[in-house]
This record gives structure tokens, C-alpha cells and sequence, in this order.
């Protein structure tokens, strides 16, 4: 098989990212990484990435986005500046905290990382990855001492400069889950610790390598705490015996005599959420959701509580958060991550939202004054691609949805792998599907509308036409005609899955053009045109091959049986190159965890035959995840993800002999995959966008440039 260029006619290919990130200002880049003398790819850069944590140590400010961390200038404090970035890290930031001149990080997938900080500079360098028993999740620090909390308790770590950082002290804590982030404080000579199925403790930390428990209410389950003057504030979420559940912030007394005993309590209305929670002397700051029968709609805002009564707490401010748009929606216009005080001033870690006029992301400062009332006192705010989790070309553009926030935000991606960016279209309920053709975007919303989106002009997409439209799984444009693949209700009862077509009319609206019901008896995952063909897979039917050449007349002309599950699809040719998970050998069902198998499966789309595959262990799994399975193919190599932490490439050059030739590791699961020539764009979920640099020589030289459609994906 002579090799192909399957860039030619611009291939559907997708990407899904997780949180929130960069976009209106160039994206920070990392060197590239050296790569082996055999490789094919080798990772180029990361941009974007959910806004996590905050730390603070005099001049310079600490903020993780990603999977690296951003150092802000804070000589002006009214003004904090970017002023550099720190390496890519081998996982997202989770929590960050100072001590001894160093940086330590825990990840997303738990581990720990020691950065050593330039003091010219404030930029920190990764130094160490330290081995921590169990998994861990919040870290703070004091002097030449960090303390981490896994399930198996808590660990002292001795980051005193002039040798490697190492851990000193355990102490077991046996019943934790630790399954919140934010429920580790450390004050005075004390560690407080909530946990949701072991309660509230106290640890003393004066001998740092000898701590000891002072005191523990087992009694409730906490996901959040702050500590205050004579006072530790826990937000709890308890069940009634009715069967429902009691959301409430819990004042707990550090009074000898009665010790982490309820004193007070600060009610929520039914359906209410806290976030990030803090405390400053006799006041309490948290961030509150629920939905406001005033103003119809959610609210999030952070609310002010004078604690002089410790049990009767008193409301004294609130600072809303900007329209959220539509009330069903779930998406918030405004997502503080965490929020810390320091020096009078309260710092929110933000997402931006649905809003137009709150679309950036960073941090934003609060002036604290004596009654606890806050005012506007600096940002550090960019427009940053978020919790990205699918690519579609549209001409020449990047197009980018935010998961968290429902935004459409489109980039140029340019030849050389940069991105510049043009407009952007709040989408208020979301992004659930996507697809693009020419000038014409169409997506589905997660509450069930059909929109087109004129792309003319980049720097303002318009909205020409919307329709309810239940049950969409996948969809794929031709111009001003979108073909859906769906689940609806079947006559007979259950579920059927059919292809619609959809054109626009001259008025601006959808006309139902043609379609056909029963295309198989799966969910669709995917589909690609080919030549006068719609080729789709089915979850576990395999490949079913429509002849779409008059569109009002559908017709299902063969169905191809693939592998255990069918996830995504490349069109590489004549060939069809489909994403495979494989069942686990019945020898191996009983291991734990479960070994997965996954691949690629080839069908010559001439003689409708399965021609070759290769199967692999995947077995660098990303654990929990949303990330999606997605297949592109550029000459002849296809570029495969499975939700795992890594992007296997797979020689199908020769088809009835597939081969898998590297396998790039990450530092997060990623899921789908965006093509810009041979600039590799591949989503790293809440780590934002990973930009992959192709190192064999292009079978076509031409210059390429690409708008990849980032959006939600729902399989």
C-alpha cells in the first residue's frame, strides 16, 4: 500500500481536554522534548488546563494551570503581571504549597513534586518526584517541613534545601478516604484535618517528625474545613432519616472543654453547595451555589460570615457571581477553584463561564476590610481554552469548546503549531456534540437543541438556526447538510437508531431531508464520509456502510463485524481504520484491576472485508477519566487513544500487518485528537491541550492551517 496523505480534503478528527485555560493571548510553550532517534512524535508544547490552586510567598505568586504552574509578579499588588512559567509536569496540579525555597506539588493522579524556585527568577524547575506511600492529595507546608495526607494517614517530608527532599515521619490514620481536595489546614503549631467517612482531627506538628493526635470528632462527614479564631468551620452533607440529605457549614469549638464539639451551624437551602471555604480571625468566607427563587436562576456567590457568635454565625456580604445563563443549564458563569487569604486580601483561583463578559480564567484579588467586606483589588485573568473534549475542522480554524463553561472559543492553528485567537460564542446549556464543513458549524446542546453557526467571519460566529433534537450521538456536516445519528423511541417499544438528514433552508431554518431508521442496534460512535458513502460504527455492530449519494433516499448497503466494541473511526483511503477495545481473555477477568485490550481493526471499504489488526494491553490507563477513545491517521501511521496516559502510534502502511511503532507517554489521560497538517493537537482533560511535533519527513510539504473544533463528546 503506497503511503497517504490523509490530510488531503481536511479529516474529521476530534480532541477532548477536562478544565479551564488560555486563549485571546499567545499560548505559553514548553521546549520540546528530546526524542528518540526512532520516534515519530515527540511532545512540542501544553497550553491551557484548569485553573487548580494558589500559593503565596512574598513577591511571587503560585498558580497551578494544568499540568504546570504560572508565576505571577506581585510588586504591584493591584497589578500582578505574568512572569514566566514553570516545566511541564509529569501530572496536573492538585495542590501546591512553599517551604525551604521549594515548590511541592501534588498531582492530579496523585503523586508528589519537588520544584526548586530560582530566587532572580520565582520560576520553578522540577527537581524531584518523591515516593509517598498511598495516594496523595493536599499538601501544606511551614519552614523546612510539607505535610501530605493519603488514606494511609499523614506524611512528613523534610524539603530542606541542600539535599533531596525525603519523608521523615508517618502517622497512621486509619478510616480515611480522602476523597476531597481542601480539607488539610495548617495553623500555629496544629494540622487540622477533615475527612468525609473519618471525621474532624487535630494534629500536633511542634515536633515535625513525632506528630500526635490532640483530638477527633468522628461523627460527622466533612468535605470541606477552615480554621478561625476559636473556631473550625466544616462543611458537611449528612442523611436524614427520611432518605434525603442536609447540607449545612457546622462551627466546631476549639475551647479545651469542649473540643471539635458543635457549637453552631450555618444552614443551606435545599440544593445548595459550598466550594472553597476559609477563614480570617472571627470571619468566614466560602463560596456558595444554589438556585435563587428571586432571580430564578443558580447563584454563585462568595458569602461573608461574622463569627463573633460563634453560634449564631451572621451574614454580612456577598459578591455574586455574573449571569449564568440558562437555570437548567449546570454551568456555571463563574467557578472559583480555591481561595486563599494573605495579607488582607482574599484570592480566588476562577474558571471563566458561560458569560461573555466572564469567559477568562486566573485569579482575582479582594481587598478584606474590618467588617469583611470585599472590594476589587487586582486579577491576573487570560482567556484560556478549558475543559476541551472535542476537535472538528471548519476551513481553516480551531474552534474550541469549553466543557466547564459551554463557551465556543476559535483559534487559527498556524503551520508551525501556534494559535491565534478570533471569536468566541457563549452556548449558555453547553456542548454535547459537534461537527463542522466549510463555513458551517452545527452542535447539539446538552439540552437538546440542534444549532448552525455561520463562520464567515471568524472574529463573530453567528447562530443562523436552532432545533429541538432528542437522542443525538454523533453527527458529521457536507456543507449546508448535516447528517445525525440518534437514539429515539421505537414504535414498538425500546430504542431505535437512525441517520437523519438535515439541510438549511433559505429562511434559516433545519428541513428534514431524509433518513433511516433501524441503522443498527447499538449506540453510534462515530461516522465518516466516504466517497458517495456514510461509513458508521456502532458501538457492538461494527461498521455499517449507508449509500448516501441521494440523500432523501438512505440506503444501508453492508455491515462489517469489528472486534468487542467500536469506538472511533479514521478514513484513510479505501481503508477504514477503526478504534477497538478488545474482550479480557476469560483467563484474566479475575485479576484486579482487569487487564483492557484495545487496537485497531482495518476494513477495505472496496471489498468490505476485515483485512488485518493489532491488539495491545493497554496498560497505562489513566484511572478515573472522561477522556474519549479517538484515531487519526497522517502518512500511513495512525495515531490511536484509549483513556490511557499515552498516544500509541500503530504503522498501517501495510494493513494486513498493522504494527505498533511508539508509544508516547503523557502526563495525563488524553482522549481526542486534532490534525493541523502534521501539528498534532490531543487532549489532556483538565490539563488542557498537549501539541504534539510529527518528526518523519511530510509526504506532502505543503503549509496547512487549521480551526479544530474543541468540544464535549458523549458516547
Amino acid at each position: 500500500m503506497s503511503q497517504v496523505d490523509v490530510i488531503r480534503g481536511w479529516k474529521r478528527v476530534r480532541a477532548i481536554v477536562v478544565a479551564t485555560a488560555l486563549l485571546y493571548t499567545p499560548a505559553p510553550r514548553v521546549a520540546a522534548v528530546e526524542a528518540q532517534s526512532n520516534d515519530i512524535v515527540a511532545l512540542d508544547g501544553q497550553f491551557g488546563g484548569a485553573v487548580s490552586v494558589i500559593a503565596l510567598d512574598g513577591r511571587y505568586g503560585y498558580v497551578g494551570v494544568g499540568p504546570r504552574v504560572a508565576v505571577l509578579d506581585r510588586s504591584e499588588p493591584g497589578q500582578p503581571t505574568l512572569a514566566g512559567w514553570s516545566d511541564t509536569l509529569p501530572e496536573a496540579t492538585r495542590d501546591m504549597a512553599l517551604a525551604g525555597g521549594r515548590l511541592i506539588v501534588t498531582g492530579i493522579n496523585h503523586g508528589v513534586f519537588v520544584l526548586e524556585i530560582d530566587p532572580a527568577t520565582g520560576i520553578p524547575r522540577l527537581d524531584q518526584r518523591l515516593t509517598v506511600e498511598g495516594r496523595a492529595y493536599q499538601v501544606v507546608a511551614r519552614g523546612h517541613h510539607a505535610y501530605t495526607t493519603t488514606p494511609l494517614g499523614l506524611h512528613v517530608i523534610d524539603v530542606a534545601p541542600g539535599g533531596p527532599a525525603r519523608v521523615v515521619g508517618t502517622l497512621p490514620l486509619p478510616g480515611l478516604r480522602i476523597l476531597e481536595d481542601f480539607n488539610l489546614v495548617l495553623q500555629d503549631d496544629r494540622l487540622y484535618l477533615g475527612d468525609r467517612d473519618a471525621g474532624v482531627g487535630i494534629i500536633d506538628i511542634r515536633s515535625p517528625e513525632d506528630p500526635i493526635v490532640l483530638g477527633w470528632n468522628e461523627d460527622l462527614s466533612v468535605r470541606r474545613i477552615a480554621v478561625g479564631d476559636g473556631f473550625v468551620a466544616a462543611y458537611t452533607i449528612e442523611e436524614t432519616p427520611s432518605g434525603s440529605f442536609d447540607s449545612a457549614i457546622q462551627i466546631l469549638s476549639l475551647d479545651p472543654s469542649t473540643l471539635l464539639q458543635p457549637v453552631g451551624r450555618i444552614a443551606l437551602d435545599p440544593g445548595g453547595s459550598v466550594g472553597p471555604i476559609v477563614a480570617l480571625g472571627r470571619m468566614l468566607f466560602f463560596v456558595g451555589r444554589g438556585f435563587s427563587s428571586e432571580q430564578d436562576r443558580y447563584v454563585t456567590e462568595v458569602v461573608t460570615m461574622a463569627m463573633d457568635d460563634l453560634t449564631s454565625p451572621e451574614v454580612v456580604g456577598r459578591l455574586g457571581a455574573p449571569s449564568q445563563g440558562d437555570v437548567n443549564s449546570g454551568f456555571s458563569a463563574w467557578r472559583p477553584r480555591q481561595m486563599v487569604v494573605d495579607g488582607g486580601r482574599l484570592y480566588l483561583a476562577v474558571n471563566g463561564g458561560s458569560n461573555a463578559d466572564s469567559t477568562r480564567s486566573g485569579v482575582v484579588a479582594y481587598r478584606i476590610d474590618g467588617l469583611g467586606v470585599l472590594s476589587p483589588a487586582g486579577e491576573w485573568l487570560e482567556e484560556m481554552p478549558s475543559v476541551v473534549q472535542r476537535a472538528e475542522p471548519a476551513g481553516d480554524y480551531l474552534l474550541i469548546s469549553e466543557h466547564l463553561s459551554g463557551v465556543l472559543r476559535l483559534y487559527r492553528a498556524a503551520p508551525d503549531g501556534g494559535l491565534e485567537a478570533l471569536g468566541l460564542l457563549p452556548t449558555f446549556d453547553g456542548v454535547q456534540e459537534i461537527t463542522a464543513s466549510g463555513r458551517w458549524l452545527y452542535y447539539v446542546s446538552y439540552a437538546h437543541t440542534l444549532y448552525a453557526v455561520d463562520l464567515i467571519d471568524p472574529h463573530r460566529p453567528t447562530v443562523v438556526a436552532s432545533m429541538d433534537m432528542e437522542g443525538v450521538r454523533v453527527l458529521v456536516a457536507d456543507g449546508e447538510r448535516v447528517y445525525l445519528g440518534r437514539d429515539v423511541p421505537s414504535e414498538i417499544g425500546g430504542t431505535d437508531r437512525s441517520v437523519d438528514v438535515y439541510g438549511l433552508s433559505a429562511e434559516g431554518g433545519f428541513v428534514l431531508q431524509g433518513g433511516l431508521a433501524s441503522v443498527c442496534d447499538s449506540h453510534m460512535t462515530d461516522m465518516e464520509f466516504a466517497g458517495g458513502h456514510l461509513v458508521v460504527t456502532c458501538f457492538t455492530d461494527g461498521l455499517i456502510v449507508l449509500d448516501i449519494a441521494d440523500p432523501t433516499q438512505l440506503r444501508r448497503v453492508a455491515q462489517v463485524p469489528i472486534g468487542y466494541r467500536a469506538h472511533a473511526l479514521a478514513i484513510d483511503g479505501d481503508l477504514a481504520i477503526v478504534a477497538t477495545e478488545w474482550l479480557t481473555p476469560a483467563d484474566e477477568r479475575a485479576l484486579i484491576p482487569r487487564p483492557r485490550y484495545g487496537g485497531v481493526q482495518i476494513v477495505d471499504l472496496r471489498t468490505l472485508q476485515e483485512i488485518g489488526s493489532h491488539r495491545t494491553r493497554l496498560d497505562r490507563l489513566g484511572g478515573v477519566t472522561s477522556a474519549e477513545w479517538d484515531i487519526a491517521v497522517i502518512d500511513g501511521i495512525a495515531l490511536l487513544t484509549s483513556k490511557e496516559k499515552s498516544v500509541r502510534l500503530i504503522d498501517v502502511r501495510e494493513p494486513e500487518q498493522p504494527i505498533e511503532v511508539q508509544v508516547l507517554d503523557l502526563p495525563t489521560a488524553v482522549g481526542e485528537l486534532a490534525v493541523a497538517g502534521h501539528v498534532v493537537y490531543v487532549s489532556g482533560e483538565n490539563a488542557g491541550v498537549y501539541r504534539l511535533r510529527w518528526l518523519l519527513e511530510p509526504l506532502d510539504r505543503t503549509p496547512q492551517a487549521l480551526y479544530l473544533p474543541f468540544a464535549f463528546r458523549r458516547r
